[in-house]
């Protein structure tokens, strides 16, 4: 198969992306001295995209950063570091109640002005509004 553009190699893209952490730019720096042309970031991309190896290859550098940098988050954590904390509780956390986030959704439509002292007792008691509302309209 004739390359697009003539200038790389499949084997040159693939070294160039070795320690580029999935970084386009890293991959343009990284051609340049493997080939000694001036490289453009489209085009770069477009020899990432070319052939299925560079792909799987850029895709691989992608993850290995996010490895690492989870690890040095977690260095941080170790220590005792609160915004390392409350960043990772606040992302891998979320299933856990650890967001910064309220989902409202239907709630944030409601006049509590209009709820009765029973249903604001039973939602400040926690029971789920949507729940205390819908018992209320059926009875």
């Amino acid at each position: 198969m004739r390359r697009p553009w003539g200038k790389a190699t499949k084997e040159q893209v693939l070294e160039a992306i070795t320690d580029s952490y999935g970084i386009v730019s890293q991959v343009m720096r990284n051609l340049q001295r493997v080939t000694r042309q001036t490289w453009a970031w489209d085009t770069a991309k477009a020899y990432i995209e070319h052939w299925q190896e560079t792909r799987q290859a850029f895709a691989n550098e992608g993850e290995r950063s996010l490895d690492f940098s989870e690890g040095q988050m977690m260095g941080l954590i170790r220590t005792g570091h609160w915004p390392a904390i409350r960043y990772h509780l606040s992302t891998k956390g979320k299933d856990r109640g650890y967001s910064e986030r309220r989902n409202l959704g239907l709630l944030a439509n409601i006049d509590i002005a209009g709820l009765t002292d029973e249903q604001l007792e039973r939602i400040a008691n926690g029971e789920d509004p949507i729940t205390v509302l819908a018992a209320t309209r059926k009875g």
